[in-house]
C-alpha cells in the first residue's frame, strides 16, 4: 500500500493511494474521490482540500467551485 505523509508544525496529514479517506492529525476525513498516486504525483479532489489543509495551515481554506478559485485564509 502506498501513502504520503505531510507534517507542518504539530499536524499530520495522511493520504492514502486509492482510499478516499484521509487522516488529519488522527481524525478521518472523507474526500469526495480517492486520492491516486501518478506518475509520481499524489492527485486529491480539489473540493476535498479545505478539510485536508485547514488543519495544517491553521487558517481558513474554501474552495469556490463556480470560480474555480482555492481560497486561503
Amino acid at each position: 500500500m502506498c501513502f504520503v505523509t505531510v507534517q507542518r508544525g504539530g499536524h499530520e496529514l495522511v493520504l492514502h493511494s486509492r482510499k478516499s479517506l484521509a487522516s488529519v492529525d488522527g481524525d478521518l476525513k472523507l474526500l469526495s474521490s480517492p486520492a491516486v498516486l501518478e506518475s509520481g504525483r499524489w492527485l486529491v479532489p480539489v473540493d476535498s482540500l479545505p478539510r485536508l489543509l485547514s488543519p495544517l495551515l491553521e487558517r481558513p481554506v474554501e474552495w469556490r467551485g463556480g470560480q474555480r478559485v482555492l481560497v486561503i485564509g
